[in-house]
């Protein structure tokens, strides 16, 4: 199919670029959280819920901003906020909001910075020369997505957590 590997490649070459330090705090702030809370705009959005929603199957108390049922965040907790530029006004309400309440914040963004004492989650898309043939935000939301999934499976395996494990905590009564 046309452009498939074109896209793929472009994903590749983002994932080479992460830095496996901060990859490797995201994950410790995971599993020290006592629950996590993911947010973002838009597709980045959409992308989160996906791993709010992985994250639940591997067993940690997880929420998807924004959801009638997502309770209040508080000291303990984590927001994993999930934006590209960084900046979008609502994201960086809930970065403050999140800080002012005693939990603790990881920004997985494009952005080369973070506000202080947010553990940045970078995807270097922007200013590292990887060109991309897409429309807007479509590479930073698609490798965000490859990231969770990543990081998901790092996790499974830290806990020792079958297939089986994670299958039984799905959804049953869609």
């Amino acid at each position: 199919m046309a452009n498939y590997a074109d896209i793929v490649d472009e994903i590749g070459r983002v994932g080479q670029l992460i830095d496996p330090e901060s990859g490797d705090g995201f994950v410790r702030a995971i599993r020290e959280a006592n629950r996590i809370f993911v947010a973002g705009q838009g597709r980045s959005g959409l992308v989160g819920r996906a791993f709010a929603m992985r994250l639940m199957h591997l067993g940690f108390a997880a929420f998807a901003v924004g959801e009638v049922a997502t309770p209040a965040i508080g000291g303990g907790d984590l927001l994993v906020a999930v934006s590209g530029s960084g900046a979008t006004d609502t994201t960086r309400r809930q970065i403050e909001k999140s800080a002012g309440v005693g939990a603790r914040v990881a920004l997985v963004t494009a952005k080369l910075e973070a506000p202080e004492g947010v553990l940045l989650v970078q995807l270097p898309i922007r200013g590292f020369g990887i060109r991309t043939r897409q429309h807007a935000g479509s590479l930073f939301e698609q490798s965000a997505l490859v990231l969770f999934d990543a990081i998901a499976r790092t996790l499974q395996d830290a806990l020792g957590l079958p297939d089986a494990t994670l299958d039984a905590r799905h959804a049953n009564l869609q």
